[in-house]
């Protein structure tokens, strides 16, 4: 269960710190940024929604106009048109590839392939979830060595990440950082009715 939690903290990260990098806008890059993340969305719920008439055209008329939109914004013009013909059938949300992600939140590619491989694994429930854990004291349920590692390290990472997009979050917006208080942090519930 740490592990997809785990993992979709790290993919997060990637999103996060590449939709607050400045963007050149003399080429509205910012929106193209935004164009190709609606257009993935679109395209994924088209996907789910394929063959329902309630739905299908509306996301149909609703990718086209975001492709007229793409193919009009200059910084999407000047990408090689690989990548634009990737971006236009809806499979990226992002125009860099996950190297040049990697590399955006300042981590080692290799580094970064060992923990999004561990922790799809263990998402995915590939064999290396399953196999050979009973002769490491794995999977009785029972608390272990080896499972306790993969928390702690799982969330020593998860907390560094957090951290740092907080960080980030205060460099964009310094106000919010005189309010910053770490683990003394409290958050209202909101409405009586979201309370237990």
């Amino acid at each position: 269960m740490v592990a997809c939690h785990a993992r979709a903290i790290l993919e997060g990260y990637l999103f996060y710190t590449y939709l607050i990098q400045p963007t050149n806008e003399e080429v509205e890059e910012g929106r193209a940024r935004i164009t190709l993340l609606q257009l993935n969305d679109c395209c994924s719920r088209l996907k789910i929604f394929a063959g329902n008439p309630d739905q299908e055209p509306h996301f149909e008329r609703q990718a086209e106009e975001l492709r007229e939109r793409l193919r009009g914004i200059s910084y999407f013009q000047a990408l090689p048109v690989p990548v634009q013909n990737t971006c236009l059938a809806g499979k990226k949300a992002w125009f860099m590839d996950r190297t040049q992600l990697v590399a955006l939140i300042g981590m080692d590619k290799a580094n970064f392939d060992i923990l999004w491989d561990l922790w799809s694994q263990h998402s995915h429930i590939h064999p290396m979830s399953f196999y050979r854990m009973e002769p490491n004291g794995r999977g009785s349920g029972l608390e272990c060595d080896p499972d306790r590692a993969y928390l702690r390290t799982a969330l020593q990472i998860c907390a560094g990440l957090l951290d740092s997009a907080t960080s980030q979050l205060v460099e964009i917006f310094p106000d919010v950082g005189d309010v910053r208080q770490g683990v003394q942090s409290k958050f209202s519930p909101g409405p009586a009715a979201n309370q237990p």
